[in-house]
């Protein structure tokens, strides 16, 4: 396992704690209800609503939030993205350096930006039409 894996997997485990984490994140303001195994907030991913319909429940692998008004899922992470409107591909150091935060473990120091590998040129037709001429002269001269 790489040691980026395991700081996610080692965050993921700290948002253990559903009413915490929407508390932490400021969700539970206006509307929320306490439900079995965790709380209904009003929905972080982009519409409005006056009810809550966004279910923040603790599973076997950390919180999980289903809003059912906008059918959106995420998990503890893609939560704090949701709250902090980041998007989680793209700010995905920032968005586990404030979960880190919100869970109260040290930060990942180890998270490097992607980095594509090296693409190889291509091979153009002039050159394999080239080759070919050159193997097929060759073979005919013998």
């Amino acid at each position: 396992m790489r040691d980026r894996d395991r700081d996610t997997a080692r965050i993921r485990e700290a948002l253990d704690d559903p009413h915490g984490l929407c508390d932490a994140l400021g969700l539970l303001v206006g509307g929320w209800k306490r439900q079995a195994g965790g709380v209904m907030i009003l929905c972080p991913f982009d519409h409005d609503e006056k009810t809550p319909s966004c279910s923040v429940k603790r599973t076997r692998d950390g919180v999980l939030a289903h809003c059912f008004g906008c059918r959106q899922s995420a998990d503890g992470l893609g939560l704090v993205a949701a709250a902090y409107r980041l998007n989680i591909r793209s700010d995905y150091a920032e968005v586990l350096d404030l979960s880190a935060d919100i869970a109260g473990v040290p930060r990942p120091d180890r998270i490097e930006p992607y980095v594509a590998p090296p693409v190889r040129p291509m091979v153009r037709r002039e050159d394999i039409a080239r080759r070919w001429n050159y193997s097929a002269n060759v073979n005919s001269s013998t």
